[in-house]
């Protein structure tokens, strides 16, 4: 709207979609800023707000917000009151270590992000690679992306994948024996929270994760 009266259809809709993604504002820039319509473009702008607002269902997201802080809460109180050196977070795509990462835990959160392999018939593809690399940017995070299987999918039982995290951790000297760690994963459809005891192994070398770093950039 900076030059004309009326907002254009990708105008509203990203203003919409904005509202709908949970945006808590929306500010406009070039439409007050330099715009002949400053105080229309905000009238409009707000008018578009409400309208997407009554779309909301406000009770699901009500529900999906809290069930998602308790699943992230939790594991950061436990840590805290157990004095664990670590969080070990075992997610599909990433979210629920991002969750648990907003509450700031002065121990760092190993993210293991276990992918899918998937196929079209064409190609193999393995889901969640950018996952990994994205939660980087999230403070006291690391990632780590395990292997993929095909037969990998949201209800897998992941009773042995926290042990293998553990020698992971240990071999980035997050941990040693004798700590204590916090990991949170999935069994079925069940979140499960458990309070493991770093112990001594022995195995033979595991490559059953990639780290991801700064130098997988360069």
């Amino acid at each position: 709207m900076i030059k004309s009266p009326r907002p254009t259809r990708a105008e509203a809709a990203d203003v919409a979609n904005a509202v709908l993604d949970g945006t808590d504002c929306v500010m406009p820039s070039g439409e007050t800023a330099a715009g002949a319509y400053p105080e229309l473009a905000v009238q409009t702008m707000a008018k578009i707000c409400l309208q997407a607002e009554s779309y909301l269902d406000y009770e699901a997201v009500f529900k999906l917000i809290m069930s998602s802080a308790l699943c992230s809460d939790e594991p950061v109180r436990t840590a805290n009151s157990t004095k664990a050196v670590l969080i070990l977070v075992l997610t599909r795509g990433g979210s629920t270590a991002r969750l648990a990462a907003k509450y700031r835990p002065a121990m760092p959160i190993l993210s293991v992000v276990v992918p899918e392999l998937k196929t079209d018939n064409f190609d193999w593809i393995c889901s969640d690679e950018a996952q990994a690399r994205h939660s980087l940017i999230v403070r006291g995070l690391i990632s780590v992306l395990s292997a993929a299987t095909a037969k990998a999918s949201d209800t897998e039982t992941t009773e042995e994948a926290p042990e293998f995290a553990i020698e992971h951790a240990k071999a980035m000297v997050l941990c040693k024996q004798g700590d204590s760690l916090v990991a949170l994963h999935r069994i079925g459809v069940a979140s499960v929270i458990k309070i493991l005891t770093v112990k001594v192994r022995d195995c033979r070398e595991d490559n059953r994760f990639c780290h991801f770093g700064l130098d997988s950039f360069c």
